[in-house]
């Protein structure tokens, strides 16, 4: 089946059967429905997003777009864009990071009301819709490759894995009193997660050959 739409587009996320995507000529940004093939554009946002995920369909009354940019080409200055979708203006804050920060795809996900977004360096920065507050947690530093790096949710519990294709390590946040990351050796049985560059998924109950694994780009299947 073929996605005339689709082409030269970039993913950004996908969640609950659409995808959000950006023209990579421009600062588009769109919904679509590979299912139903339906668009959704969205107002131009002043500060180009390199990284954006949404909270829930488009469709739905409470979808929050939220979008990571660095001002200036620095990596120490970030901004925020958020959209609930419906409204037509962007609302931009900035903050400024201790350290390089913004990465060329900084790893991002939506748990609990809250965006964390992992740095360069490992830094994890969390962002309050709400109260629109940008809190960095200073944890243990990990390179943060493009590839082999992944942040997921699991049922409100957060973690990191760093996959290569000969090994697997899991990491659990611990977000009581002083944030750290914990080893953690062993997943839920039954589970299967993917990660991309841009994204990481989890899904369990698939078939028996696809459980307890960590299926990355390359090919790469690693068993935990």
């Amino acid at each position: 089946m073929e996605f005339p739409e689709m082409a030269g587009m970039t993913v950004y996320y996908s969640k609950d059967g659409w995808l959000l995507m950006c023209n990579g000529h421009s600062s588009e940004m769109f919904f679509f429905n590979p299912f139903t093939r339906k668009l959704i554009n969205l107002p131009i946002c002043e500060t180009s997003n390199k990284s954006a995920v949404f909270t829930s369909a488009p469709t739905s009354d409470d979808c929050l777009v939220f979008g990571l940019a660095n001002i200036k080409n620095d990596n120490n200055l970030i901004a925020i864009n958020t959209l609930k979708v419906g409204e037509t203006n962007w609302k931009t804050t900035r903050f400024v990071s201790p350290e390089d920060f913004f990465t060329y795809h900084n790893r991002i996900i939506f748990s609990e009301g809250l965006f964390y977004c992992l740095g360069g360096l490992g830094t994890l920065a969390v962002f309050d819709p709400s109260r629109q507050t940008w809190d960095i947690h200073q944890l243990r530093r990990f390179s943060t490759s493009w590839f082999g790096t992944y942040l997921v949710d699991i049922e409100g519990d957060i973690f990191l894995l760093k996959v290569s294709s000969d090994y697997l390590r899991g990491y659990a946040l611990n977000r009581n009193g002083d944030w750290t990351w914990e080893d953690k050796d062993k997943f839920d049985e039954g589970l299967t997660i993917f990660g991309d560059f841009r994204a990481c998924k989890w899904r369990s109950g698939l078939m028996s050959n696809m459980r307890n694994k960590v299926s990355s780009p390359g090919d790469s299947n690693l068993c935990f």
